[in-house]
């Protein structure tokens, strides 16, 4: 009786031991995190005017993009983008210019990008609040 219970005691660690391995795989290593560049308002101008095939997501709200922003942006609010990301899969490998109000939308939105494999995602990082630059309505 007790060579079962040790012999069911070895087998149930073992699984229990095999599981966290396994659930340890699931999360992401730091090599694996998605990459992209951070800049500020001033280099997302030069930048712009260098690159003409370039791609300028405002990830604000509709309302938000209605009020001013940056010449030729595409507006997708970052509650919809993961679920929009069809609409971008044409610039896959193009050059990716994110931005939103003060950087966080838009450094969660960068993320969402590299994550689906778009590989030259650049995040405005201080926001269009910095960009000192003429916005269009």
């Amino acid at each position: 009786v007790k060579k079962f219970k040790l012999s069911k005691l070895l087998i149930v660690s073992s699984l229990l031991i095999l599981a966290l391995f396994s659930l340890s795989g699931c999360n992401k290593t730091d090599a694996e995190v998605p990459e992209f560049s951070n800049i500020k308002g001033d280099e997302a101008k030069k930048i712009i005017n260098e690159n003409k095939d370039i791609v300028i997501l405002d990830v604000r709200t509709v309302e938000e993009y209605n009020e001013g922003h940056i010449k030729g942006a595409i507006n997708i609010p970052v509650d919809e983008l993961e679920n929009r990301l069809d609409d971008l899969k044409d610039y896959k490998e193009k050059m990716i210019l994110v931005y939103c109000k003060s950087g966080n939308r838009s450094s969660k939105a960068s993320k969402t990008l590299a994550f689906n494999g778009f590989k030259q995602v650049v995040n405005m990082e201080d926001g269009v609040g910095e960009y000192n630059y003429d916005l269009v309505k």
